[in-house]
């Protein structure tokens, strides 16, 4: 398989890190066919590293394995007029997919397109299919757009976002692509059944549902893509909870220059003098606006200030925040922001007010809507961008923890607010923890004037919260996996706020524990001995149940540091040498560029010729390091890195001992040897009964009752070579064994 453009240039800038003196033109010389591309690439990678300084190599990690190891979104490098053409010389050398598809009705249309409702002859299932406008094809920036939409919503794989599955030219010469049917309601038709009481949807169900839009949006923003016209008619919702965020034509790809004018025009300007006509396409709150070049603008109700404005430069990822915030709104108040209810203004008096400032407080609208929920929505639509969260999975974090009765970080915060949320999420512990709570409080209430300021008893309470506190840093800690090199933020900030605030309490806590043995006596009226377990006398049941907790919270603490904390700092120093390790392992025999080049020739000398049936455009694959061919399988193989380091030790992975194959094949295992993974190719297969099977000689009946056969097709995937060991699942477990203790 030949190189691509990106390819050759990272190869080019891989030798130039290495030291060797090579000049780009004549290299661009080397490669005719990739010149004129790769002069671009260069260039936007140099904007990038201005943009972005700490080093090329860093640089190429983020784009090369973009957020959790996956790539961003990849379009074609050039003027869109020549990537068109040649997208759609491709299409058209395929073959209109007309008899493919069979049509039976209209689901919809909109400003570019009309969506139909076909059947797919083929794969035996209705899809929904867009198609483009044929005056609307005439415009080189709207086709371009079009295509960009088919080609970006593609690319985004994830269970909230509608699967795109073909990219064609009809018949009749109209660019089409096919997505699957989504059933049900829009989340608008949601909100109103929420209002209204019917078919079992609450609040609490329809805030569900906004939380899969922020992970899917999420996702979309680690993959660098904002959508930009997010609203409550542009998110499906399936009968079974299925959620899809729709309508990507008005997305962006980060990084790439923008193609779209999304400035209201100037003669439709809030302040113009509109006839009637030409007012009629903003005539309701949820009709969208025109941009500069006649697309839509988005919907001014769900839209945010930098937006409305038409300002470019300032439309971002946190523009995306306030639309779900927006949506929110319009969940908790029964109707979309700035619109009072039962009135019906236009589109363009809507803009007009969110250019002039919020809207009215959820509060002024409703009283029923908790606090917290009402914090959320007003962080998420700050009209200041440094006020809102600062990411989509900010937002979705403070959603779930109102979902499961965790502090909101948008409310409030600190010791008191975690142990309040932790009694509610634990009723029946805290019932029975009341009564020795109850006498904590009378008792040092009745002592208070002898023995305690009130400042000391908050302090014992304070040390209580810790309880909770230790809780809370646990289950963060499950956030921080796997760990790559887009989890160093999290890892650096659990270390220095969760981690640190509960050690900080030790000294505090073990202080209270000398203080109380200390007007304490033992049970046998001996001396303690030291380095022994001691049984106490208290002299009231408040003083009793203050040490018992403690104690146990001290030894827990003690744990948690060898354990939880040395853990995460053992995966952040993983992590901020993992990606640099993948690619230039300086135990490793092969490099992933002379990995890639060799499984692309699939020549059966340096690579199988398995991998021909299913190409494979291999791309460096985070915490693998290519070990090479093996000489009797021709299959590629790799190593993990992660199984081979110990987590126990001060361990240094660039250390880490590739392996080689022996003459046979074969791989030693010792106890420190990491996992191998072998490369299998893809193809296809049937699957269920076959006539020719000599060992079936009742086909006929198998096939009909159980064992219809099918074609399957298999993409590339990685096998583990060698059963897992127990050194090797320890080293991955972070050091624990398979029941892993709860501090650990």
């Amino acid at each position: 398989m030949s190189q691509t453009s990106e390819d050759l240039l990272l190869a080019y800038l891989d030798r130039r890190d290495r030291g060797e003196a090579l000049d780009f033109e004549a290299y661009c010389t080397e490669h005719p066919a990739h010149a004129e591309t790769l002069r671009a690439l260069f260039r936007g990678w140099q904007l990038a590293r201005k943009a972005a300084p700490g080093g090329t190599l860093a640089h190429r990690i983020r784009e090369q394995f973009g957020a959790n190891a996956d790539p961003g979104i990849a379009l074609e490098a050039g003027t869109p007029e020549v990537v068109d053409a040649q997208l759609l010389e491709q299409l058209r050398a395929r073959g209109p997919a007309s008899t493919r598809y069979r049509l039976k009705g209209e689901v919809g249309h909109g400003g570019m397109g009309f969506i139909l409702r076909v059947w797919d002859e083929d794969l035996r299932r209705h899809l929904a299919m867009k198609v483009m406008f044929e005056d609307q094809a005439q415009s080189p920036a709207r086709l371009s757009r079009f295509l960009e939409e088919a080609q970006v919503t593609g690319q985004l794989d994830h269970p909230g976002i509608v699967p795109v599955h073909e990219l064609g030219i009809d018949a009749r010469g109209r660019v089409f692509f096919t997505m699957k049917l989504v059933k049900g309601k829009t989340l608008a038709q949601v909100f109103d059944a929420v209002k209204h009481g019917e078919d079992d949807w609450s609040v609490t169900r329809a805030l569900s549902v906004v939380l899969r839009v922020c992970d899917a949006m999420a996702f979309a923003h680690e993959k660098g893509v904002i959508h930009r016209d997010l609203k409550p008619a542009n998110v499906m919702v399936g009968k079974f909870g299925e959620t899809y965020v729709m309508d990507w034509g008005l997305a962006r790809v980060l990084g790439k220059s923008e193609s779209k004018d999304i400035r209201p025009r100037a003669e439709d300007s809030v302040s113009a003098v509109r006839t009637q006509r030409r007012q009629s396409a903003g005539a309701t709150p949820d009709s969208p606006l025109l941009t500069m070049d006649g697309d839509q603008i988005g919907t001014p109700a769900y839209m945010p200030p930098e937006q409305a404005q038409g300002d470019l430069a300032r439309i971002g990822p946190h523009s995306d925040v306030y639309a779900v915030g927006a949506i929110l709104y319009h969940l908790l108040t029964g109707t979309m922001p700035y619109v009072e209810p039962g009135s019906q203004p236009t589109a363009w008096a809507i803009l007009a007010q969110v250019l002039h400032g919020p809207p009215k407080p959820i509060h002024a609208l409703t009283k029923v809507v908790p606090a917290e929920l009402a914090a959320i929505c007003e962080k998420a639509m700050a009209r200041a961008i440094d006020e809102r969260y600062a990411s989509m999975a900010e937002l979705a974090h403070d959603l779930r923890a109102y979902l499961e009765h965790r502090v909101v970080k948008a409310y409030e915060t600190g010791a008191i607010a975690e142990m309040r949320k932790w009694i509610q999420r634990n009723k029946a512990l805290a019932a029975a923890a009341g009564v020795l709570l109850a006498v904590l409080v009378g008792a040092t209430a009745l002592v208070a004037s002898k023995n305690r300021e009130v400042s000391a008893r908050k302090a014992e309470f304070d040390q209580l919260s810790g309880i909770v506190l230790l809780e809370t840093a646990l289950k963060a800690k499950e956030e921080l996996y796997p760990a790559w090199p887009d989890k160093i933020p999290a890892m650096e900030h659990w270390l220095a706020n969760d981690a640190a605030r509960l050690l900080a309490m030790r000294p505090v806590i073990e202080g209270t524990i000398v203080d109380l043995e200390s007007r304490a006596q033992p049970r046998d009226g001996s001396a303690p001995t030291s380095g022994e377990a001691t049984e106490w006398n208290f002299a009231d049941e408040s003083q009793r149940f203050l040490h018992t907790t403690v104690s146990k919270l001290a030894t827990d603490l003690a744990g948690f540091e060898k354990g939880a904390k040395a853990g995460v700092e053992q995966r952040l120093a993983w992590a901020r040498r993992i990606g640099d390790l993948t690619l230039h392992h300086p135990n490793a025999r092969v490099t992933w560029d002379e990995a890639r080049s060799a499984i692309a020739k699939t020549d059966g000398v340096v690579a199988s010729t398995l991998y021909r049936e299913v190409p494979i455009d291999l791309k460096p694959q985070m915490g693998l390091v290519p070990i090479g061919m093996n000489p009797v399988t021709k299959l590629w193989e790799f190593y993990e890195l992660r199984s081979a380091c110990d987590p126990a030790a001060d361990f240094d992975p660039g250390t880490v001992k590739i392996p080689t194959h022996a003459a046979d094949g074969t791989i030693e295992v010792r106890n420190d040897t990491g996992i191998v993974f072998v490369l299998i190719p893809g193809g296809t297969f049937w699957q269920g009964a076959q006539k020719d099977d000599p060992t079936r000689p009742n086909y006929d009946t198998l096939a009909q009752e159980y064992e219809q056969p099918q074609r399957l097709a298999l993409e590339p995937y990685f096998l583990g070579r060698h059963e897992l060991t127990k050194g090797q699942w320890r080293r991955i477990a972070d050091g624990a064994s398979p029941r892993t203790s709860e501090l650990s």
